[in-house]
């Protein structure tokens, strides 16, 4: 179990490597880098992403178009909507939060060599006054789809909505406050199954009804929030938020993140939180650390990189920054640039100071270690009498013993990816009071099994 909380026989360190059952632990699928240059904030739209460059508004579907009258803010957030457009034609489109208005982009009608395949659209609030002048529309900062319905919060504690199935018409009437004895402004909106979820920085709340005759505003979770505008997400049934303290789910006390609390001492108010496509692993970005969560085995692991947000796209996770935008691939695939150059996925278990015996010495004679790999993979392991001093020892390995089925073409031998299963034994007859292992290891690996063997006389203390 990987834990940043002093644990004897844990892990301090999981470095690239995700939980996969209660103790096994997997190396991550290797990543393939869709967009180069930095970038910074991102939005998934099926098979599209939405993403700023240098304070241009700018869509990746295959190829980079850019929208030459728009401009993007750091923190814009979006949400999908099917717009009706006609007797029963809806046109997808994904509506845009840029903290001064809305719009929206939608993929156009194109004709032969037209390559400009997205189009941005300003909108004009359908909603008059009495002189027949169109209402202001809210100067939104957070955007969710609900019931039909666009709802919208300007980073105050009233959330606005618009009509059912008007997108463009925002009535200023057609508005809740959100309002406690603390601070209530909104900072994330989220659809929950039959419930919008609002979060200011210390609270939940949740609408209900199907209409705006019978919508209602409830209080449901007090004392905690959401951080950030990506800070909530939900699955439909299961509702996560990220507050000051931690990672929470509706309906527990306690947070998820005890095994990580450390990160939280320092607050990140660009913090976010992001479902995988399984509804398996809750991947969490805060303080510049990537960590994963499986929700079902309730286990912590870490990705290294260097990441400004996280992003779906399709059915794939990833993250962008200053190196681009990046999107897991395979299990056994190695990260892939633009350019076609491959390095292998580099992976590091480290365990927390233990002392076997605390009356004395205690001898280390052996240490195994049960693993799957396929044939690229091989490791390296080390020990370490604390995190100070140099290793005692270090001993090299291959987590493959076969070389597996290939087929040849065009002079490139195309391997057969099946893992195979390898208990490695590794010597090493070393006698001292305390003990840190470590395991490096490039390539595909599923760590099942890290068994040192220590031998000491016991003796009563």
């Amino acid at each position: 179990m990987f834990t940043l909380n002093y644990a004897p026989g844990k892990l301090k360190q999981a470095d690239n490597l995700l939980p996969i059952g209660q103790v096994e632990m997997e190396s991550r699928p290797g990543a393939q880098q869709v967009i180069s240059g930095n970038i910074n904030t991102a939005l998934g739209w099926g098979n599209s992403v939405v993403f700023e460059r240098y304070g241009q508004l700018m869509i990746w579907h295959v190829i980079e178009n850019t929208f030459t009258d728009r401009t993007a803010g750091t923190r814009m957030t979006g949400t999908s909507f099917q717009a009706l457009t006609g007797y029963g034609d809806r046109q997808r489109r994904l509506y845009i939060a840029s903290g001064d208005t809305v719009f929206y982009i939608y993929r156009r009608p194109n004709g032969e060599g037209d390559t400009q395949l997205y189009e941005s659209v300003s909108i004009v609030n359908e909603c008059q006054d009495d002189q027949q002048q169109p209402y202001n529309l809210p100067k939104a900062k957070v955007l969710a789809t609900w019931r039909n319905r666009l709802w919208a919060s300007d980073g105050t504690h009233i959330v606005y909505h618009t009509e059912n199935d008007k997108p463009h018409y925002w009535d200023p009437i057609n508005a809740m406050q959100v309002q406690s004895g603390n601070q209530s402004d909104v900072t994330a909106l989220a659809s929950h199954g039959d419930r919008l979820m609002i979060a200011t920085p210390d609270s939940l709340w949740q609408v209900t009804g199907d209409s705006k005759y019978n919508f209602s505003l409830t209080k449901v979770v007090s004392g905690h929030g959401a951080v950030g505008s990506r800070a909530m997400v939900s699955d439909g049934r299961r509702l996560f938020y990220l507050d000051r303290q931690g990672v929470y789910e509706l309906g527990r006390d306690e947070p998820l993140s005890g095994d990580i609390d450390s990160v939280f001492y320092t607050p990140d108010s660009g913090a976010e939180l992001l479902l995988d496509n399984q509804l398996e692993l809750l991947f969490l970005l805060y303080g510049g650390r990537l960590f994963t969560w499986h929700t079902r085995y309730q286990r912590w692991g870490e990705i290294i990189t260097d990441a400004k947000g996280l992003v779906r796209i399709g059915n794939r996770v990833g993250w962008y920054g200053v190196d681009g935008l990046w999107l897991l691939n395979t299990r056994y695939s190695q990260d892939t640039r633009l350019d076609g150059s491959k390095t292998p996925v580099r992976s590091v278990m480290r365990t927390w100071q233990e002392q076997p015996n605390i009356a004395g010495v205690t001898d280390l004679q052996r240490v195994y270690v049960g693993a799957e790999g396929n044939y690229l993979s091989h490791g390296s392991y080390r020990l370490y009498t604390d995190a100070d001093q140099a290793a005692l020892m270090e001993a090299g390995f291959d987590i493959w013993r076969h070389e597996p089925r290939y087929l040849t073409i065009g002079g490139v031998n195309l391997y057969h990816e099946k893992p195979e299963y390898l208990n490695v034994e590794i010597p090493v007859q070393l006698a001292d009071y305390q003990f840190e292992h470590e395991l490096e290891t490039e390539g595909y690996i599923r760590l099942r099994l890290f068994d040192p063997r220590y031998n000491y006389p016991e003796r009563d203390v």
